[in-house]
């Protein structure tokens, strides 16, 4: 589907993944996107306390609701709140953003960490190329700190974000992406525990509204409903919700979870979340109904 996905790095790097038994990788890019699991560890209590961490697609930048929330109306099991740290403002200071948020996550005592767009500022930004892949390596040195099982996103390529949110200088050129990508992969593959979830092909068919399965059960698009914003960056509230059933359909095949435990009908999570943002503006509104009176 992306061409700089195909290089023999890559491919070299998911047989690994593949054959270690220690990850779950989705990179089958056929139509509907599906998945080619492998099954992680067991880790039973894996929905206890979940943590979000990332930047501002995980923050549901533009849609008044988060990867956070979404995940708290799937997971049916019994859990403590979801603590949410991903922010949109992630791009200002990845480091010090990304040590401040792995601070507040780790203090909850996580059972999964889920830092779907979590390494996207440590590939991308307004710095060298040649700077790009050592700045890779202090996001992943910051991840090592987690000792739970990890959601990990591999990191697309947004360039048809360029002259909305992204400039050109802020993308990495294809070849660092597919060297970042298959480093990505590597470090999964050494560190075990880890889902993989691959962003450029989840992202591309949002981008088409494609359909894609979600846990063995295949999902289509609403017609006439845009899973992406127009920055064709963040997913829209009915892309956020498909991608949150989608990330806790893998989670639930890495580890072997009872799908019974979570609701994964994305119609019904984007309907709920709908609810959601509607609650919210309504409480804004009273407020300041409140304050002006």
């Amino acid at each position: 589907m992306l061409a700089y996905m195909l290089s023999r790095q890559l491919q070299y790097a998911v047989l690994l993944l593949l054959s270690c038994g220690c990850a779950s990788a989705h990179w089958d890019a056929a139509e509907p996107l599906t998945s080619s699991q492998v099954i992680a560890p067991a880790a039973p209590q894996v929905w206890r306390q979940v943590a979000v961490i990332g930047a501002s697609a995980s923050a549901g930048f533009g849609t008044s609701t988060s990867m956070a929330e979404a995940l708290e109306l799937i997971v049916k099991a019994e859990h403590e709140p979801i603590v949410h740290t991903a922010t949109g403002m992630f791009f200002l200071a990845p480091e010090r953003t990304a040590k401040k948020q792995l601070a507040e996550t780790l203090a909850a005592d996580p059972s999964i960490v889920v830092a779907l767009d979590f390494l996207f500022w440590f590939t991308y930004g307004s710095f060298p190329e040649a700077e790009r892949m050592a700045f890779l390596e202090e996001g992943l040195a910051l991840l090592e700190e987690v000792e739970c099982p990890l959601v990990i996103g591999t990191v697309p390529d947004m360039s048809a974000a360029v002259g909305k949110m992204l400039s050109r200088r802020q993308v990495p050129t294809p070849e660092t992406l597919a060297a970042a990508n298959a480093r990505i992969l590597q470090w999964a593959e050494d560190r075990g525990s880890v889902v993989i979830i691959s962003l450029p092909d989840l992202l591309a068919n949002l981008k088409a509204s494609k359909p894609f399965v979600i846990h063995g059960e295949l999902w289509s698009p609403p017609a006439g409903v845009e899973l992406l914003q127009w920055d064709q960056l963040h997913p829209t509230v009915t892309g956020l919700a498909s991608m949150a059933c989608y990330i806790a359909g893998s989670i639930a095949e890495s580890f072997g979870l009872n799908a019974n435990d979570l609701v994964l009908d994305a119609d019904e999570v984007a309907a709920q979340l709908v609810l959601v943002t509607l609650k919210k503006k309504r409480d804004r509104d009273e407020r300041r109904s409140e304050k002006s009176d």
